[in-house]
């Protein structure tokens, strides 16, 4: 298999600089992953493992600047 190197922005939407603010625990927990860029490692397709996760509640709070204005539960 052959792998093309293409910019991150060709693959989707980066969104920075909006992360919920720790002081609030809450907003943190186990409902949707929340990529970093410490997250992804070089060569892998996957990022099977994040760090951290938001609440379903810091979903609902941060989901237009976390790029998830089209999703659907």
């Amino acid at each position: 298999m052959k792998w093309e190197k293409v910019e991150i922005g060709q693959l989707g939407e980066v969104i920075t600089g909006n992360t919920p603010p720790r002081k609030n625990p809450e907003l943190y927990g186990d409902f949707i992953p929340f990529i970093k860029p410490t997250d992804i490692e070089i060569d892998r397709r996957f990022t099977p493992n994040p760090e951290e996760c938001y609440s379903e509640l810091g979903f609902e709070k941060y989901r237009k600047s976390l790029g998830f204005r089209n999703f659907i539960r």
